[in-house]
């Protein structure tokens, strides 16, 4: 009876953990990514510097194909929205930038912006191998995107502007976050192989 209760508990939680890693909820604000356990990406550094990757908070890769230039919005952006005055990262003469993890992201968001304030698409590759696709529009400068309770292995950033476009204000978070539902499964598993061990 105790290595039922074991496993009926082992099951539970891996079907909890399971479901809350296909989930997936388009955010609306930064305060989504890091309410989710999301921390900024630090992409400061010397204007103009080409760059192939970063390194995440979470110690890992975000790599950029193709690579991007690091510039200051203020010196070479300065149309970029609310008031930021930090670094960006530009795709010189890309249409479309493609951000490679290499870790399962679970949530992810910043700004983008086209450089003459077009319309851009945002693609995202799913760990199950499904894409969802995204269009929002830069007119009045730089525009939120994001996600969270995902599981994406890259972001794909597209754009009808041929002059390019720049990401910035970058946040992410990796690891499957259990939602208050799981931790309620995972506590009732835990508190039937403990009533069965009571009972024995």
């Amino acid at each position: 009876m105790k290595k039922l209760a074991v496993v009926l508990a082992a099951v539970m939680l891996a079907v909890a953990f399971a479901s809350n890693a296909s989930a997936f909820t388009w955010a609306i604000a930064p305060a989504d990514i890091f309410a989710a356990g999301g921390l900024s990406v630090n992409t400061d550094g010397t204007d103009l510097e080409s760059i192939s990757s970063l390194a995440d908070p979470f110690g890992g890769t975000i790599n950029f194909t193709p690579n991007v230039e690091r510039r200051y919005v203020g010196v070479d952006w300065s149309t970029w929205s609310h008031g930021y005055m930090g670094s960006i990262l530009y795709g010189a003469g890309s249409q479309s930038i493609k951000l490679d993890f290499d870790g399962t992201v679970t949530a992810f968001g910043g700004y983008a912006q086209p450089n003459t304030m077009a319309v851009y698409d945002i693609t995202l590759g799913l760990s199950d191998g499904s894409n969802l696709t995204k269009s929002l529009s830069g007119n009045g400068g730089a525009d939120f995107f994001g996600f969270y309770d995902g599981a994406v292995d890259w972001v794909e950033f597209t754009t009808t502007d041929p002059n390019s476009f720049a990401i910035g204000e970058l946040a992410m978070a990796k690891g499957i976050v259990p939602e208050p539902g799981t931790l309620m499964l995972l506590g009732s598993g835990l508190l039937s192989l403990g009533l069965f061990r009571r009972r024995k």
